[in-house]
């Protein structure tokens, strides 16, 4: 029964879209001169009609079939998206699909969406390339099966010998993260300045990098001394990556 409901949903919302296009199809040529949103809205009622008594007879099993196929779509869906990433490491590694699907399993966990390159040979490593990474590459370094062992992200040890070590989200530091550190440093630099009303910052010209799970920052603050004279100070900042807290901070000649 669903599934009659549901067809018979699927028919009227079709006569839905018909009778918007085209008001004498829509009413099967009786009424040629119905207002389009009349139309319009009997046949919504009618869908709404055909899902309600539809849902009202799903069983278990229908639900699982919906289930299978929503998984299903996803999956598919999930392919296409990988498609270009497998293609790079079955060419770049010389392996089969099987393997590179594994392998790019391994290199999500590591924080690589896609894969856009890679090339090189077993005995001196391939350089992979991501969209995460910019301009730069990552070092992957495999066995003699060409089972990936380890890789390297500027001088960070991502993964080796089935150990994850880190992920690139210890290590790159994106824009909005920046900009959110930035706002919690600023605030307690300027809170902790002898005159804050006084402050100016360079707010295109602070440095970050993150390490280990902090974002370090340094830049420049103008603001008014002892003497009521306004002059420069470099400040400096750590601020917690996940929660944005300043853990530790300074300024000169404060």
């Amino acid at each position: 029964m669903f599934t009659i409901f549901s067809y018979l949903a699927c028919a009227a919302f079709i006569m839905l879209i018909i009778g918007l296009i085209k008001p004498k199809w829509g009413s099967f040529g009786r009424y040629p001169d119905i207002n389009r949103w009349k139309l319009a809205l009997l046949w919504f009622a009618v869908v709404a009609v055909f899902s309600s008594v539809g849902s009202a007879f799903m069983t278990d099993a229908d639900k699982l079939h919906l289930e299978q196929r929503k998984l299903e779509r996803q999956a598919a869906e999930q392919d296409k998206k990988d498609a270009e990433s497998i293609t790079a490491l079955m060419s770049g590694l010389d392996i089969d699909k099987v393997s590179a699907k594994s392998d790019l399993l391994l290199l999500r966990q590591l924080g690589f969406t896609t894969v856009t390159k890679i090339f090189g040979d077993p005995k001196s490593g391939y350089e992979l390339s991501a969209p995460e990474l910019g301009q730069a590459i990552a070092a992957v370094y495999t066995d003699e099966s060409k089972n990936i062992t380890e890789v390297i992200y500027k001088n960070h040890t991502l993964y080796k010998d089935g150990v994850v070590k880190k992920t690139l989200k210890d290590i790159i530091l994106t824009k909005a993260d920046a900009e959110r550190a930035y706002k919690s440093a600023r605030k307690w630099v300027k809170n902790n300045l002898k005159d804050p009303d006084s402050a100016k910052f360079d707010d295109d010209k602070f440095g970050a990098f993150k390490e280990n799970g902090i974002i370090k920052m340094s830049g420049i603050v103008r603001a008014k001394n002892s003497f009521n004279a306004i002059v420069p100070a470099k400040w400096y900042a750590e601020v917690d990556a996940s929660s944005y807290n300043v853990l530790n901070a300074s300024i000169d000649n404060e």
